[in-house]
């Protein structure tokens, strides 16, 4: 400006600005810019001339009415008085939400550092047991997944994780509920409330003074009035570990008593005599069967007396370990795996205290960590793996799930080198853990960082994607801004036939071998391949043994050129019969020799940099890879007709898994290509034990970005409705559909405003995918399935009043916590 530059005195401008008849108040916006110059440059102006333009701006000031009205000044919305006082309603609905721990602690300014009781939280957290022995008192019965076992089972959580890190206090709790309860008469949900209190008394009772807990037993004769037996419920039903689970708690405050040498005896109460005796019966019986609720009784009764604990928890143990003798085949070859494969069911699992379940995945985490350590030829059982997925997921034993697992478990099977078992623990991340906190998530990357830069990788490294396609939204801006030279497409064609020249014109299998697979070379073997198919029809051994040279890792380098070699010679073929022959050699290196996987040569193909007409060919050949063949549509359609989302409900996911890995075997080491060569080779490559992955749910992350990159051309519309129509029922084994096609129509809302057509089969597809899953309205209203999903072209669905209503209506019911579904 001209003042930097010496073109203007400061003293004059300031003065200017001051002076003119412009700077009025009412002027806000003017007025804070003015003064806003002058403090920027009234530091070059002499010590009387500052004082000279002080007199001037303060009689400016008082120019400002001492009253002004408040719609000019700037302050605070004016709020209703009651937004004032404390917000316990809001911090009790908060309290009711799933994964709302740390938001609890944000809104109190809690520090798991510092110890410190907050009443508060104590009383919404009393608050909201008492709530749920009101629901409990109108429900008839207390369904498996019903809306009042899924509030007790987040009570539970809740309780232990504020009572644990001693934000809130066990006995005030317990006396406060005393107080709540007395003369309320709510008993049918006493069962639950105990069971709720026994998670946090089972594993805290041998840390902690006796003392802390007998205000139980107080509230144990408010809600246990019966002066006759109560009797033994049918343990066949989970229900019956709630029923026992006052008895556990006896068991616990009596156990304690003896062991710190109390001279309080705490008597069995009478009502409880059958319950008790029913589990001294079953722990005298050493032939336990896992074909009812006894083991988790006996678990949960007696996680804190080792003699006793030791028979119940081994069964279980016994059960997901396998048989030691027992082999039973993982896809691909080499690869065993110890025999037990039916996992603890879920509702075992829930059934278990939170000290029971400690027990369960302390032992199971030690012994992968042994068999790591030992570099066991045997994978692990898949029964083991699965319950192992399924404890993770447990909340309430973070600090030995999800926590133990990230900071200790993967960094010591790295260090080991046990890269079997170090695959089994990634895919039970990409398969089976949904709900993982960011920050673990952050871990994981940093531990997936340090391996990559581990050379044994080069060949065990199946699906290496991140380092060679994701670009951060930083390194996209510089390179916008810096254009870095690339290969043209002549200059491609050019090097590949210069490349092939040299192959045909070398004899000598070393020197072809070394000049090929020599690192630091052009990556265009692929493409030499391409060239030798089409050429020749086949492909000699010396082709095999250099693509075994170069290896998995610096393959993927191949995969991005071969990518581009591709869009150009389709963008050459002639069509017709050439264009068939191409697209039958694409697909033979995929199916037949095996040479690239499908989902990694797509997600390279939907990632490169292609523009206009060049992209439609991309897309094209996108599009011909997915449905032209069958082999990738069978494939998805018999995976989503045999299999269903909800892993954890099922107990033979291995063996839909294995039958369909037996019907559609997948060869990740060139193995076609092995057999296909004069003379064969003959090869048993050591694969990885696969548990849960294959093709299909491979490509589901791929196909999310695939539709995105469709979205952004729009002569390929019609294509990307054909791919929905025949793969979008994939969208069933999503980790979160409904938020992928909420960030889809809201990301590409321009591409989609005038495409209905497209934007009701995006719809129609991800949702409808969920159909046999959830239940009728889950998602979207009645009034938009029958209307806008059949809608017509010559007679749009224009929603009127009435439906935005409706819509307004159900958001406000489901805040307020009314639930349309059960």
């Amino acid at each position: 400006m001209a003042v930097e530059t010496g073109l203007l005195p400061p003293r004059m401008v300031c003065e200017s600005l001051i002076n003119s008849d412009m700077l009025e108040w009412e002027r806000t916006q003017l007025w804070a810019l003015t003064f806003k110059l002058v403090r920027k440059i009234i530091g070059g102006v002499d010590y009387k001339g500052v004082r000279d333009l002080l007199k001037v701006i303060l009689e400016k000031i008082l120019t400002i009415p001492n009253t002004v009205s408040s719609a000019v000044v700037q302050q605070l919305l004016a709020a209703r008085e009651d937004l004032f006082e404390p917000q316990t309603a809001l911090l009790r609905y908060v309290l009711e939400q799933p994964y709302s721990r740390d938001m609890v602690c944000n809104m109190l300014g809690l520090n798991k550092q510092h110890k410190q009781r907050c009443p508060v939280l104590e009383d919404q957290l009393v608050d909201l047991v008492v709530y749920a022995m009101e629901r409990s008192e109108t429900e008839e019965k207390f369904d498996d997944g019903g809306t009042s076992q899924l509030l007790w089972q987040h009570l539970s959580s809740q309780l232990i994780f504020f009572v644990l890190f001693q934000f809130a206090s066990f006995p005030h709790m317990v006396l406060s509920l005393h107080q709540k309860l007395a003369g309320r008469g709510l008993i049918k949900g006493r069962d639950h409330l105990m069971w709720v209190l026994l998670q946090f008394i089972s594993g805290s009772i041998q840390k902690n003074a006796l003392a802390d807990f007998l205000p139980v037993m107080k509230l144990f004769d408010l809600l246990y009035p019966e002066k006759e037996y109560i009797p033994v419920p049918d343990i066949n039903k989970p229900q019956s570990t709630h029923a026992f689970a006052m008895t556990c708690i006896w068991i616990h405050l009596n156990r304690k008593a003896h062991s710190d040498n109390s001279k309080l005896q705490i008597p069995i109460p009478h009502s409880l005599k059958l319950h008790h005796e029913f589990l001294q019966q079953s722990l005298r019986n050493k032939n336990l069967q896992m074909n009812d609720y006894k083991i988790a009784l006996l678990c949960n009764a007696y996680s804190t007396n080792s003699e006793c604990f030791t028979l119940p928890m081994g069964v279980l143990v016994e059960t997901i370990y396998g048989n030691g003798n027992m082999r039973i085949p993982l896809p691909g070859t080499n690869c065993m795996a110890s025999g037990s494969i039916t996992p603890l069911p879920m509702n075992l699992l829930d059934s278990l205290t939170v000290h029971a379940k400690m027990s369960l995945i302390h032992s199971i985490a030690t012994r992968v960590i042994k068999l790591a350590h030992a570099k066991s030829s045997v994978a692990l059982a898949p029964a083991l793996v699965e319950t192992y997925s399924r404890l993770l997921v447990y909340m309430e034993i973070e600090s030995l799930g999800i926590k133990g697992f990230i900071s200790q478990l993967l960094p010591t099977v790295f260090r080991s080198h046990a890269w079997g078992i170090l695959h089994t623990l990634l895919e039970m991340f990409s398969y089976r853990m949904h709900h993982i906190q960011p920050h673990y998530r952050v871990q994981l990357l940093s531990h997936l960082h340090s391996l990559a830069a581990v050379p044994q990788t080069n060949q065990n490294q199946l699906h290496l994607w991140f380092s060679v396609t994701a670009k951060p939204t930083l390194f996209q801006v510089f390179f916008k801004q810096n254009n870095v030279p690339q290969e043209s497409r002549f200059n491609l064609k050019k090097n590949v036939e210069e490349e092939y020249r040299k192959w045909k014109s070398m004899t000598k299998e070393n020197d072809i071998i070394a000049h090929f697979s020599a690192q630091g070379s052009a990556p265009l073997f692929l493409c030499l391949l391409w060239k030798m198919l089409l050429d020749t029809d086949h492909i000699n051994q010396i082709g095999y043994r250099v693509l075994d040279r170069i290896g998995a890792r610096a393959l993927v380098a191949h995969v991005r050129t071969f990518a581009d070699f591709l869009v150009y010679e389709f963008s050459t073929s002639a069509g017709g019969q050439q264009l068939n022959k191409c697209i039958e050699i694409l697909n033979d290196m995929v199916w037949k020799y095996n040479i690239v996987t499908l989902d990694r040569l797509i997600l390279c193909l939907a990632m490169r940099s292609h523009e206009g007409n060049e992209a439609q060919v991309c897309y094209f050949i996108i599009q011909l890879l997915l449905l032209k063949p069958n082999d990738f549509r069978n494939r998805v359609s018999d995976f989503v007709k045999e299999n269903s989302p909800e892993h954890w409900m099922q107990n033979d996911w291995h063996t839909k898994h294995m039958s369909y890995h037996k019907k559609y075997p997948e060869k990740l080491y060139f193995e076609g290509l092995a057999e296909q060569v004069n003379p064969p080779v003959q090869i048993q490559p050591q694969y990885l034990p696969i548990y849960f992955g294959n093709v299909c749910l491979r490509f589901l992350p791929v196909f999310d970005i695939v539709i995105h990159r469709f979205l952004e051309l729009l002569p390929v519309s019609k294509s990307l409705e054909t791919l929905l129509d025949h793969l979008g029922g994939l969208y069933k084994f999503h980790d979160r559909p409904v938020t992928y096609l909420y960030n889809t129509l809201h990301y590409y809302e321009m591409h989609l405003r005038e495409r209905t057509n497209l934007k009701r089969k995006l719809v129609h597809a991800i949702i409808g995918s969920l159909k046999d899953n959830r239940p009728l309205g889950w998602c979207l209203s009645d009034t938009y399935l029958k209307c806008a999903m059949n809608a017509r072209e010559e007679n749009p669905w224009i929603p009127d009043d009435t439906y935005y209503c409706k819509l307004i209506g159900r958001l406000v019911d489901n805040i307020l916590l009314k639930v349309y579904i059960k």
